[in-house]
């Protein structure tokens, strides 16, 4: 990810391309960035916020790019 200059994280397994919305996520900008290249699974269910369906199905219709295996 870093070697690339991908702006990835993941969440319950799944891969997100976060590059476009890093800018508009509510919690700012670098609270998004500090995820980049992480598993953001704890975070993203309670350990920061625990985030609405909405942000799920934001994510899960736009942003995800594959799944670990």
């Amino acid at each position: 990810v870093r070697e690339r200059g991908c702006k990835w994280l993941v969440i319950e397994g799944f891969i997100y391309n976060v590059e476009d919305f890093v800018e508009m996520h509510p919690g700012g900008p670098r609270l998004i960035k500090s995820g980049i290249g992480k598993d953001m699974t704890n975070a993203f269910n309670g350990g920061v916020y625990n985030h609405h369906y909405s942000a799920r199905n934001l994510m899960n219709s736009t942003m995800r790019v594959g799944k670990i295996i």
